[in-house]
């Protein structure tokens, strides 16, 4: 119970900041936009603004991590945080590189806490996190950024699209993407057929691909042991 009212406590502050937030971005105040931010960074989660934007997202995810669990509520206020100095800085500057990596970190850690705490698989979310994605599929993306895609399209259902970067990243050799891959249709052998119609990869495709999967590890290891 103590462990609830804390929750809705600190998602009720964080619906107060970002109303301010708003109304500074449409009044195009967005010095004080800012500067709502950073308030939010020390009084609801009791961090150095300078700090957080100097981390990495898997340094801001290690920080938060504890016994091997994270408590989900802070990360998803950072994602929100990063994402609203993002457009803001989008709005006065355009989307320069900066601003395109600040994006980055946060739909990085929004996947991240929605694969891990599936409270926070709303459409709420989900309509932000789509609209970062519109703008970063534009850019050639880091590949543990692709990564993240393939899992967000999956998360959506749009399982043609995870297909397909699932395969950029064996290009790439992306680290351990056959397992990843092949853990990706045994997946989808457990969705109906009317959820792979919609996510455009029939079961047909999914039984074929998990098949080439398999072919390619074989050949893989091959290689490995004739080394």
């Amino acid at each position: 119970m103590i462990q609830k009212d804390y929750i809705m406590r600190m998602i009720e502050q964080l619906s107060v900041v970002l109303t301010k937030i708003l109304f500074n971005k449409e009044t195009k105040n967005y010095t004080q936009a800012l500067l709502e931010i950073d308030s939010a960074y020390e009084n609801l989660l009791g961090f150095d603004p300078d700090y957080i934007k100097a981390m990495s997202e898997g340094e801001i995810l290690g920080m938060l991590e504890s016994n091997g669990s994270i408590d989900a509520e802070k990360p998803i206020i950072i994602a929100e945080l990063l994402r609203e100095e993002a457009e803001i800085k989008e709005l006065k500057n355009g989307l320069n590189d900066n601003v395109l990596y600040i994006f980055l970190k946060s739909f990085y850690i929004y996947v991240e806490v929605i694969i891990y705490d599936s409270r926070y698989k709303q459409k709420e979310y989900l309509k932000k996190l789509d609209k970062i994605v519109e703008k970063i599929i534009q850019y050639e993306l880091p590949n543990q950024i692709q990564f993240k895609l393939f899992q967000y399209y999956e998360i959506i259902g749009c399982f043609g699209k995870a297909e397909d970067i699932l395969y950029e990243l064996i290009d790439l050799k992306y680290p351990n993407i056959l397992f990843e891959c092949k853990s990706f249709y045994l997946r989808l052998l457990n969705k109906s057929d009317e959820e792979l119609l919609n996510g455009n990869l029939p079961r047909n495709e999914v039984n074929e691909g998990l098949d080439h999967i398999d072919k390619m590890s074989i050949e893989s290891a091959d290689k490995t042991n004739t080394k």
